[in-house]
């Protein structure tokens, strides 16, 4: 087969596909980037796909992190989370484009990305696969301390307690949604 045809193939294999998401769903610091590195290690999450994790776009971005050696990590955070949440979604648009499987890694507690998942399952053909990963307040408190002394990664208290309760009450929604649902307690992947 020569290299046009393999790529016209290849072209006509992505396109008759059922893509797939993969979404990990729980408050800050609930593990959910641990979960994801472990599941693509063992296989069950594909390692071609495209991961959107604003969090890790954040920790790219140079400004972000000259800010958080000169001004520290609650100013960083304030300062670049949103345009990483910007940045990450112009990615994520792109990925879709090329009908990439993903690997949604967010809290999953905001309507919004419940209506984006909705999009997904129903206007894009895609498979859901959620996975929720439950912890309470205290814990994710006490990791996300931790965290932000080792790695300088800053999450506001406030903020951990919001999407926790938010998310709490879009579970029935996603539940309904997803092709597979997945609940586990954050504790099993430290």
């Amino acid at each position: 087969m020569s290299a046009m045809e393999y790529q016209t193939y290849n072209i006509e294999f992505m396109k008759n596909r059922q893509p797939r998401v993969f979404a990990v769903a729980g408050a800050p610091a609930a593990g959910k980037t641990t979960f994801v590195q472990q599941q693509i290690q063992t296989g069950v999450f594909p390692s071609a796909a495209f991961i959107h994790d604003c969090d890790l776009t954040m920790q790219n971005l140079k400004g972000y992190q000259e800010d958080l050696q000169r001004h520290g990590s609650a100013f960083a955070f304030s300062k670049w989370e949103m345009p990483a949440r910007y940045l990450a979604e112009e990615e994520l648009a792109e990925a879709l484009r090329r009908k990439q499987d993903i690997i949604y890694d967010r809290s999953c507690a905001l309507n919004s990305s419940l209506s984006f998942l909705e999009h997904l399952v129903t206007e894009k053909n895609y498979q859901l696969y959620f996975y929720y990963l439950e912890v309470d307040v205290e814990t994710a408190e006490r990791r996300a301390l931790a965290r932000e002394k080792a790695t300088g990664r800053h999450v506001p208290v406030s903020l951990i307690k919001e999407r926790i309760s938010s998310l709490q009450k879009l579970l029935p929604a996603y539940q309904r949604l997803a092709h597979y649902f997945s609940s586990s307690p954050a504790n099993i992947y430290d």
